[in-house]
């Protein structure tokens, strides 16, 4: 009884049984260029990417839809670089 759950214990324990079914490491999200008309189903932002530039840049929306599925959407944008502090 002893060796049985000594080889129990052993197997729950050891790393590849954990790495096989850790869920907490979801895959990336695909980047999805933003088109004029596309349906977003937008639930919550995650992230934003940086928009210190001057001029037309790309920008990046990370969200969640409805369903919990997370996107990352790029899109054209004018960066905040270039306003005049003065």
């Amino acid at each position: 009884m002893k060796t049985a759950l000594f080889a129990l214990a052993l197997i729950t324990l050891s790393p590849g049984t954990w790495a096989a079914t850790d869920s907490s490491q979801s895959p990336a999200p695909i980047v999805e260029d933003y088109s004029y008309g596309m349906h977003l189903d937008i639930a919550r932002v995650i992230s934003t990417s940086d928009y210190n530039y001057c001029g037309i840049g790309q920008r990046e929306l990370t969200y969640a839809d409805s369903q919990g599925v997370v996107h990352t959407l790029r899109y054209p944008a004018f960066g905040d670089g270039c306003i005049d502090q003065g």
